[in-house]
């Protein structure tokens, strides 16, 4: 994670990420020490973000779970971290409500 990415973390810091948590998946494949790490540091810094480690036969690689349907297979970074970051918080009520 360079400075870049710690200022977008700096940022996001603001939200309330307090209902959210970020599932570590070991598989057979050994979880690379660099996704590990990411997460570690991703959730000491943003308060409420709760990092668990499992491991899951099923998976069919290593990587960052943030939702029962979405895993991420690499730490992102640079462009990738604010959408990463996005679907760590809870759902807008006023984008999902009907018109």
């Amino acid at each position: 994670m360079d400075a870049g990415d710690r200022e977008i973390l700096n940022n996001f810091s603001k939200k309330d990420f307090s209902t959210n948590r970020m599932t570590l998946v070991r598989t057979s494949d050994a979880l690379p020490e660099a996704m590990a790490t990411f997460a570690e540091e991703m959730a000491s810094a943003l308060p409420g973000i709760t990092l668990q480690y499992k491991k899951e036969t099923e998976a069919p690689l290593p990587g960052i779970r943030v939702r029962d349907n979405l895993l991420f297979c690499a730490a992102p970074s640079g462009p990738e971290l604010p959408p990463f970051l996005s679907s760590l918080l809870p759902p807008d009520p006023e984008k999902n409500s009907p018109p």
